[in-house]
Protein backbone atom coordinates (compact mmCIF):
# COMPACT_ATOMS: atom_id res chain seq x y z
CA UNK A 1 0.00 0.00 0.00
CA UNK A 2 2.99 2.47 0.79
CA UNK A 3 4.63 2.24 -2.45
CA UNK A 4 1.05 2.88 -4.41
CA UNK A 5 0.48 5.54 -1.97
CA UNK A 6 4.01 6.97 -2.81
CA UNK A 7 3.82 6.83 -6.46
CA UNK A 8 0.28 8.55 -6.69
CA UNK A 9 1.75 11.37 -4.50
CA UNK A 10 4.85 11.44 -6.34
CA UNK A 11 3.30 11.99 -9.64
CA UNK A 12 3.39 15.39 -11.58
CA UNK A 13 0.57 17.71 -9.82
CA UNK A 14 -2.19 19.06 -11.63
CA UNK A 15 -1.69 22.79 -13.01
CA UNK A 16 -4.01 25.60 -14.25
CA UNK A 17 -8.12 26.20 -12.96
CA UNK A 18 -9.19 22.66 -14.50
CA UNK A 19 -6.33 20.77 -12.79
CA UNK A 20 -5.13 22.20 -9.67
CA UNK A 21 -7.35 23.16 -6.44
CA UNK A 22 -10.46 22.71 -8.36
CA UNK A 23 -13.77 24.12 -6.36
CA UNK A 24 -11.56 25.88 -3.75
CA UNK A 25 -11.62 21.92 -2.33
CA UNK A 26 -15.37 21.85 -2.20
CA UNK A 27 -17.17 19.41 -5.13
CA UNK A 28 -20.48 19.52 -7.13
CA UNK A 29 -22.02 18.70 -10.19
CA UNK A 30 -18.38 18.95 -11.95
CA UNK A 31 -17.59 16.42 -14.31
CA UNK A 32 -13.62 15.49 -14.37
CA UNK A 33 -11.87 13.97 -17.63
CA UNK A 34 -9.13 11.42 -17.05
CA UNK A 35 -5.75 13.16 -15.53
CA UNK A 36 -4.33 14.67 -12.38
CA UNK A 37 -5.88 16.34 -10.35
CA UNK A 38 -4.21 18.14 -7.15
CA UNK A 39 -5.47 20.37 -4.07
CA UNK A 40 -3.74 21.85 -1.64
CA UNK A 41 -6.36 21.70 0.87
CA UNK A 42 -9.52 19.69 2.55
CA UNK A 43 -11.45 18.00 0.04
CA UNK A 44 -15.14 17.86 0.54
CA UNK A 45 -17.95 16.37 -2.24
CA UNK A 46 -21.43 18.24 -1.59
CA UNK A 47 -23.08 17.07 -4.32
CA UNK A 48 -22.81 14.20 -6.89
CA UNK A 49 -19.53 14.68 -9.50
CA UNK A 50 -18.72 12.74 -12.45
CA UNK A 51 -15.84 11.28 -14.11
CA UNK A 52 -15.98 11.04 -17.72
CA UNK A 53 -13.67 8.59 -19.96
CA UNK A 54 -12.50 4.93 -21.15
CA UNK A 55 -11.99 1.76 -19.85
CA UNK A 56 -8.39 2.62 -20.41
CA UNK A 57 -8.11 6.14 -18.91
CA UNK A 58 -6.63 6.86 -15.32
CA UNK A 59 -7.60 9.46 -12.82
CA UNK A 60 -4.86 10.55 -9.65
CA UNK A 61 -6.39 12.77 -7.33
CA UNK A 62 -3.62 13.93 -4.52
CA UNK A 63 -5.28 15.59 -1.42
CA UNK A 64 -2.92 16.88 0.65
CA UNK A 65 -5.68 17.66 3.80
CA UNK A 66 -8.92 15.27 4.26
CA UNK A 67 -11.39 14.04 1.65
CA UNK A 68 -15.08 13.39 2.71
CA UNK A 69 -18.19 12.79 0.68
CA UNK A 70 -21.51 14.24 2.15
CA UNK A 71 -24.54 12.01 2.61
CA UNK A 72 -26.63 10.55 -0.06
CA UNK A 73 -24.40 11.62 -2.45
CA UNK A 74 -22.43 10.40 -5.26
CA UNK A 75 -19.23 9.99 -7.31
CA UNK A 76 -20.52 8.74 -11.23
CA UNK A 77 -18.65 7.03 -13.86
CA UNK A 78 -19.91 7.71 -17.18
CA UNK A 79 -18.18 6.28 -20.76
CA UNK A 80 -16.88 3.23 -19.77
CA UNK A 81 -14.75 4.82 -17.12
CA UNK A 82 -13.48 2.02 -14.32
CA UNK A 83 -13.31 2.19 -11.05
CA UNK A 84 -9.85 0.31 -10.97
CA UNK A 85 -8.44 3.18 -12.42
CA UNK A 86 -9.27 5.48 -10.18
CA UNK A 87 -6.93 6.81 -7.77
CA UNK A 88 -7.70 8.70 -4.25
CA UNK A 89 -4.36 9.63 -2.49
CA UNK A 90 -5.44 11.16 0.31
CA UNK A 91 -2.56 12.46 3.21
CA UNK A 92 -5.32 13.00 6.09
CA UNK A 93 -8.60 11.03 7.30
CA UNK A 94 -10.98 9.50 4.89
CA UNK A 95 -15.07 10.09 5.50
CA UNK A 96 -17.30 8.72 3.84
CA UNK A 97 -20.66 9.70 4.48
CA UNK A 98 -24.34 7.62 5.59
CA UNK A 99 -25.78 6.39 2.13
CA UNK A 100 -22.61 7.68 -0.07
CA UNK A 101 -21.36 6.19 -3.13
CA UNK A 102 -17.48 6.04 -4.33
CA UNK A 103 -15.86 5.60 -7.05
CA UNK A 104 -12.47 4.11 -7.22
CA UNK A 105 -9.16 3.38 -4.82
CA UNK A 106 -8.87 5.23 -1.93
CA UNK A 107 -5.04 5.68 -0.43
CA UNK A 108 -5.30 7.00 2.84
CA UNK A 109 -2.11 7.91 5.13
CA UNK A 110 -4.25 8.00 7.85
CA UNK A 111 -7.04 6.32 8.37
CA UNK A 112 -10.59 5.96 6.33
CA UNK A 113 -14.53 5.81 7.92
CA UNK A 114 -17.02 4.69 5.91
CA UNK A 115 -20.33 5.31 7.92
CA UNK A 116 -23.49 4.12 7.72
CA UNK A 117 -24.87 2.14 4.76
CA UNK A 118 -22.27 3.97 2.54
CA UNK A 119 -21.19 1.91 -0.66
CA UNK A 120 -17.87 1.68 -2.52
CA UNK A 121 -16.80 0.49 -5.90
CA UNK A 122 -12.77 -0.16 -5.48
CA UNK A 123 -10.58 -0.61 -2.94
CA UNK A 124 -10.36 1.19 0.87
CA UNK A 125 -6.02 1.06 1.66
CA UNK A 126 -5.53 2.83 4.69
CA UNK A 127 -1.94 3.33 6.75
CA UNK A 128 -3.65 2.99 10.25
CA UNK A 129 -7.55 1.82 10.12
CA UNK A 130 -10.42 1.07 8.07
CA UNK A 131 -13.77 1.30 9.99
CA UNK A 132 -17.06 -0.11 8.20
CA UNK A 133 -20.69 0.49 9.59
CA UNK A 134 -23.08 -2.00 7.34
CA UNK A 135 -21.60 -0.75 4.09
CA UNK A 136 -20.77 -2.34 1.03
CA UNK A 137 -17.72 -3.18 -0.72
CA UNK A 138 -16.99 -4.01 -4.67
CA UNK A 139 -13.75 -4.75 -5.42
CA UNK A 140 -13.07 -3.70 -9.22
CA UNK A 141 -11.73 -6.58 -11.34
CA UNK A 142 -11.30 -6.71 -15.21
CA UNK A 143 -14.36 -8.01 -16.66
CA UNK A 144 -16.96 -10.18 -14.53
CA UNK A 145 -13.97 -12.22 -12.76
CA UNK A 146 -14.19 -12.18 -9.22
CA UNK A 147 -11.27 -14.90 -8.58
CA UNK A 148 -7.56 -15.13 -8.86
CA UNK A 149 -6.38 -18.05 -11.15
CA UNK A 150 -2.83 -19.93 -10.32
CA UNK A 151 -1.38 -20.84 -7.40
CA UNK A 152 -1.74 -18.29 -4.50
CA UNK A 153 0.41 -19.77 -1.43
CA UNK A 154 0.12 -18.09 1.95
CA UNK A 155 3.37 -17.19 2.60
CA UNK A 156 7.07 -17.30 0.99
CA UNK A 157 7.45 -17.75 -2.93
CA UNK A 158 4.17 -17.17 -4.25
CA UNK A 159 2.82 -17.10 -7.83
CA UNK A 160 -0.28 -15.09 -8.74
CA UNK A 161 -1.88 -15.01 -11.91
CA UNK A 162 -4.62 -12.64 -13.64
CA UNK A 163 -5.46 -9.57 -15.61
CA UNK A 164 -2.98 -6.45 -15.20
CA UNK A 165 -4.95 -3.78 -13.21
CA UNK A 166 -2.73 -1.23 -12.91
CA UNK A 167 1.30 -1.12 -13.42
CA UNK A 168 4.53 1.85 -13.04
CA UNK A 169 7.60 1.38 -12.95
CA UNK A 170 7.73 0.49 -9.44
CA UNK A 171 4.29 -1.07 -8.61
CA UNK A 172 2.05 -3.98 -10.52
CA UNK A 173 -1.61 -4.68 -9.31
CA UNK A 174 -3.16 -7.94 -10.48
CA UNK A 175 -7.00 -8.52 -11.11
CA UNK A 176 -7.85 -10.54 -8.26
CA UNK A 177 -4.64 -10.21 -5.99
CA UNK A 178 -5.29 -7.81 -2.84
CA UNK A 179 -1.99 -6.64 -2.45
CA UNK A 180 0.58 -4.34 -4.49
CA UNK A 181 3.42 -5.87 -5.96
CA UNK A 182 6.95 -4.75 -5.98
CA UNK A 183 8.59 -4.04 -9.47
CA UNK A 184 12.23 -3.49 -9.32
CA UNK A 185 15.86 -3.44 -11.25
CA UNK A 186 16.00 -7.20 -10.38
CA UNK A 187 12.52 -8.08 -11.84
CA UNK A 188 13.13 -10.15 -14.45
CA UNK A 189 9.94 -9.69 -17.51
CA UNK A 190 9.69 -12.31 -20.40
CA UNK A 191 7.11 -11.89 -23.07
CA UNK A 192 5.77 -15.26 -25.35
CA UNK A 193 6.52 -14.43 -28.59
CA UNK A 194 9.73 -11.29 -27.39
CA UNK A 195 11.78 -13.44 -24.83
CA UNK A 196 13.56 -11.64 -22.27
CA UNK A 197 12.40 -8.02 -22.15
CA UNK A 198 11.54 -4.83 -19.41
CA UNK A 199 9.06 -3.53 -17.22
CA UNK A 200 8.41 -1.11 -19.63
CA UNK A 201 6.53 -3.99 -21.71
CA UNK A 202 3.54 -4.78 -18.74
CA UNK A 203 0.69 -2.78 -19.82
CA UNK A 204 -2.85 -3.16 -17.84
CA UNK A 205 -5.43 -5.59 -19.59
CA UNK A 206 -2.28 -7.98 -20.02
CA UNK A 207 -2.32 -11.45 -18.42
CA UNK A 208 0.49 -12.37 -16.16
CA UNK A 209 1.83 -14.95 -14.09
CA UNK A 210 4.28 -13.06 -12.08
CA UNK A 211 5.97 -15.29 -9.10
CA UNK A 212 6.33 -12.85 -5.77
CA UNK A 213 8.77 -13.38 -2.97
CA UNK A 214 6.80 -12.09 0.50
CA UNK A 215 9.24 -10.19 2.75
CA UNK A 216 7.16 -9.15 5.78
CA UNK A 217 4.23 -7.45 4.76
CA UNK A 218 5.85 -6.56 1.35
CA UNK A 219 5.47 -8.16 -2.07
CA UNK A 220 8.07 -8.33 -4.67
CA UNK A 221 8.00 -9.45 -8.26
CA UNK A 222 10.85 -11.91 -8.75
CA UNK A 223 9.48 -12.19 -12.40
CA UNK A 224 6.69 -11.54 -14.94
CA UNK A 225 5.94 -13.76 -17.42
CA UNK A 226 3.39 -11.56 -20.09
CA UNK A 227 1.51 -14.18 -21.03
CA UNK A 228 -0.29 -12.13 -24.30
CA UNK A 229 1.75 -13.08 -27.54
CA UNK A 230 4.16 -9.67 -28.36
CA UNK A 231 3.31 -8.86 -31.75
CA UNK A 232 6.10 -7.30 -34.17
CA UNK A 233 4.68 -4.94 -36.56
CA UNK A 234 5.62 -5.46 -40.63
CA UNK A 235 8.08 -3.22 -41.46
CA UNK A 236 6.72 -0.67 -43.39
CA UNK A 237 2.82 -1.60 -42.91
CA UNK A 238 2.55 0.31 -39.28
CA UNK A 239 -0.31 1.91 -39.32
CA UNK A 240 -0.85 5.88 -37.54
Amino acid sequence: MEAAYTDAATRTPGTGATNLNVGGGTLSGLNFPPGVYTWGSNVTITGDITLTGTATDVWIFQITGTLGIDADNQVLLTGGAKAKNIFWQVAGAVTLKPGSHFEGNILAKTNIAMQTGATLNGRLLAQTAVTLDANTVSAPTPGNKQQPRGKQQVRGKQQVRGKVTFVTATVLNVGGFAHDIVLNADTKVEQVGAGSTNIAAIDVGQTVQVHVVLSGTTYTAQQVHIQDKYVKAAKGNSKH
